[in-house]
């Protein structure tokens, strides 16, 4: 029984689940480090992950970096397109703070354009602390989107800053 037991716990955490967010923090990794260069929204870089994604070059690209990573790693993302609101669907929201996982996605409220502006992915999970490791694109170090020389990076958020968590993994 000890050994059924085992043996389901193996396959349960090596089945497609474990692979697509394996993947899609792998695909994360990845672009860690890629900025913008000769222009705000521009670079060799991240002008393909834009066209990748079906945007057009010199557009905010959060959306489009999360686009990219999931088509990457074959993950359904249907309904998402370059603006970071596309990702909240109320049917993908992760009800309670400590079930996000790695590989949920968050987004986060602009006052001043007055609806949801930008979109990360979680990277890490501290269960006892008030903050986690995110993977965005289109940021800065200090967490602001849209500032010229912005990047692909992980950052500490707090949970607070978010206005919700989304779940696009199995």
């Amino acid at each position: 029984m000890a050994c059924t037991v085992l043996l389901w716990l193996a396959l349960a955490y090596c089945g497609p689940v474990f692979n697509e967010i394996e993947c899609l923090l792998k695909e994360a990794t990845s672009l860690i480090g890629i900025r913008e260069q000769g222009g705000n929204n521009r670079g060799p870089v991240v002008d393909k992950i834009i066209k990748e994604a079906g945007g057009k070059p010199g557009q905010a690209w959060c959306s489009y970096t999360m686009i990219y990573i999931w088509k990457q790693c074959g993950v359904p993302h249907e309904g998402t397109n370059g603006m970071a609101m596309s990702w909240a669907k109320p049917k993908r929201r992760v009800s309670e703070r400590s079930s996000v996982r790695p590989a949920d996605v968050f987004t986060i409220y602009n006052k001043a354009l007055k609806r949801i502006g930008h979109v990360g992915m979680v990277y890490k999970v501290f269960p006892e602390e008030t903050f986690f490791q995110s993977f965005e694109g289109n940021v800065n170090f200090r967490g602001d989107r849209e500032s010229v020389g912005s990047g692909a990076k992980c950052l500490m958020r707090e949970y607070s800053v978010t206005n919700g968590f989304f779940r696009w993994t199995k």
